[in-house]
């Protein structure tokens, strides 16, 4: 009953289209119609409209807009109880029964923006989750689940109003420490879907000890969507008992809607709040046209959300939609996200209330010349309607793959050496623990879009103290050979007092070969400062704005000098000029027999042959995967899935 309101005022030809556009400005519409003469279409001067949610149907009250001019009443409709079996008739202005109106039980609230916290502390209450969950949205609901001794189970629900503040408290909430514990925030999906990806259904062992708390949270999730599903079916019966009543009063025909009409919009409804979607459905306002009888009633159309692209990585959900709340109401955002570095890809969803609003969007992003289309962040914004998921796979398997993988991530896999490997055999548990830490570092940088691995710079650690630059070069080249081009060796060291070394170092090849031919040669090498000194070598990180801004200074200081004028060459002195000796170049040592090269040929001679202590070998760059239209490409292979010890 608080959702629904009665509006007079209407004229003769007022329909429930009208009543639709007038009232959906205010807020998302369940369903409107007029009340009409028997027999005719003329409206009867009022109708009825039921929002979505209680709250817009309190500003209509507030603010009830005109129609064409004419102002309209907004008054709370009433329900009207039967009276020995028969519910008393209802006048025109809608005059109260004398029996006080039997209240309607609420609707429950939508289970899409329903989380579940998870490894919650026993002394956590209801209140500090709610205090906790408010500053990202209205928090309808906190239940904390407990054991029938009185004892917590270690979970809660927390239950928002809308789906876009229930992504914001699980973004902001999830791994953050409550009452000494760190929770896990995630959706709570409907019964048949967990137990899907699951496997199938869980079934009670009780003679085992693990996943004992994961069954008894299961059935906890069990027990909570079948109260909630007992109490959709007790309200649905209601309001089919509504439905009837209001046929039973003056035999009115109701304009653009009847029962089955009523009953499909419900079952979709109870549909939509049982099943767990990845993206919100749009809700659609049950309001049609007039349709002749006997026709099977038709189902509103879906509308697919329009897809955003070329957005910049720094751009957020609540940014956008901001942006695009001038076209209408949003029912929601959503960023699409990169599975493996969870950052946003540059594309996003929107879906819209209306189909008008997002016509209009699509219209404003299509107009050409200066100052038109949509932009957002510096960036203009590209609009492809959306289209289903099959659609997509078709039109995925019909387009050419291009090259990917201009980041190289699969050169951070080079030279990876995980405990219980058998290049990890001999290796201190310090250098070991130094190896982790760096992975770890590696990773975390990996997740910015910007940074990507230099396939011709090596970053070396765990170097002796008494190593420079020189000595470092060195040992490279006995290792690799003489001809092999180093454009860099720098052995990092203090800026302050003594400029003592810091123990690690850049070095750059001309070629990617040479690199990786000097990583395979140098990392975990015990024969070149000792075994209990094994350098660390990967392949560097490199960050591309700063690369940018290095290269515009280079090209500032290229100015600079070219518009100095040219400075006069002093004299040269008069006489004969010197001869200089002719220097005679030493024969170049074989690199073959060295201990430090492993017998290993390097430079122009070939790659160094696999060593015990080698670590992981990237084979990418010999394979290729043929393409749809008969090309080929390099196979790129993505971050290790696997870091941590490797147990046989």
């Amino acid at each position: 009953a608080g959702r629904t309101v009665l509006v007079r005022g209407l004229p003769a030809s007022a329909t429930a289209t009208d009543l639709e556009s007038l009232f959906g400005r205010i807020g998302p519409l369940r369903r409107c119609f007029v009340v009409t003469e028997k027999g005719t279409r003329t409206c009867r001067g009022f109708g009825y409209v039921t929002f979505s949610l209680g709250g817009d149907a309190q500003r209509a009250l507030r603010e009830p807009p005109p129609l064409a001019g004419r102002p309209l009443t907004v008054t709370p409709a009433r329900q009207r109880p039967r009276v020995g079996g028969k519910k008393p008739q209802e006048d025109e202005e809608g005059a109260p029964p004398a029996t006080p109106p039997a209240l309607r039980k609420p609707r429950a609230p939508s289970r899409k923006a329903r989380l579940i916290v998870r490894n919650l502390s026993f002394q956590c209450s209801e209140d500090d989750l709610r205090s906790l969950f408010s500053p990202f949205g209205t928090v309808l609901e906190v239940n904390v689940p407990k054991k029938p001794d009185g004892k917590m189970r270690g979970f809660a629900f927390v239950q928002f109003q809308k789906v876009l503040e229930a992504a914001k408290a699980l973004r902001g909430m999830n791994m953050t420490d409550i009452r000494g514990r760190p929770v896990a925030v995630d959706w709570a999906v409907a019964k048949d879907k967990y137990q899907a990806t699951r496997g199938g259904p869980c079934h009670v062992d009780k003679e085992g000890k693990g996943g004992g708390e994961e069954e008894e949270e299961e059935e906890e999730e069990e027990e909570e969507e079948k109260e909630e599903e007992e109490e959709e079916e007790k309200e649905k019966e209601e309001e089919e008992e509504e439905e009837e009543e209001e046929e039973e009063e003056d035999d009115e025909e109701v304009v653009g809607e009847d029962d089955s009409e009523q009953e499909q919009e419900e079952d979709e409804e109870e549909e939509e709040d049982d099943e767990e979607e990845a993206g919100p459905p749009l809700c659609h306002a049950a309001v049609s046209g007039p349709r002749e009888e006997g026709a099977p009633p038709t189902a509103p159309p879906k509308l697919c959300p329009p897809q955003f692209r070329n957005l910049s990585f720094e751009t957020e959900e609540e940014a956008l939609g901001e942006m695009l709340q001038q076209f209408g109401d949003l029912k929601y955002v959503r960023l699409v996200l990169h599975p493996d570095t969870e950052r946003p890809k540059g594309c996003a969803f929107a879906q819209f209330l209306t189909q008008e609003a997002a016509q209009k969007c699509v219209q404003a992003a299509q107009e050409e010349g200066e100052g038109g289309g949509l932009r957002l962040d510096g960036r203009q914004l590209r609009i492809d309607p959306a289209v289903s998921r099959e659609e997509a796979q078709k039109l995925r398997g019909q387009r050419p793959k291009k090259p990917t993988g201009t980041r190289n991530l699969y050169l951070a896999r080079e030279g990876l050496i995980r405990a219980g490997t058998k290049a990890a055999e001999g290796v201190s548990d310090a250098d070991m623990a130094k190896r982790a830490r760096f992975e770890e570092l590696k990773h975390q940088k990996l997740r910015d879009q910007n940074i990507f691995v230099s396939p011709t710079r090596l970053c070396v650690h765990n170097l002796p103290k008494a190593v420079d630059s020189v000595r470092l070069r060195q040992v490279l080249l006995r290792l690799l050979g003489r001809d092999t081009r180093v454009t860099e060796c720098r052995v990092m060291r203090e800026q302050r007092g003594q400029g003592r070394s810091l123990g690690f170092a850049f070095v750059g090849f001309g070629a990617h070969e040479q690199a990786l031919a000097a990583l395979r040669s140098l990392n975990n090498n015990p024969h070149v400062f000792g075994p209990h000194k094994r350098p660390i070598v990967e392949f560097s990180l490199e960050d591309r704005r700063k690369l940018k801004l290095k290269e515009q200074r280079a090209q500032r200081s290229l100015l600079k000098l070219k518009a100095k004028p040219p400075e006069k060459e002093p004299a040269k002195p008069s006489g004969p000029p010197k001869k200089h000796k002719a220097r005679t170049k030493p024969p170049q040592k074989s690199s073959g027999g060295s201990p430090q090269a492993g017998g290993a040929p390097g430079g122009a001679q070939g790659a160094p042959q696999a060593v015990p202590w080698g670590g992981f070998r990237v084979e990418a760059p010999g394979q290729r995967v043929q393409l749809p239209d008969g090309s080929s490409r390099r196979k790129v292979l993505a971050l290790p899935s696997h870091r941590g010890p490797k147990i046989r």
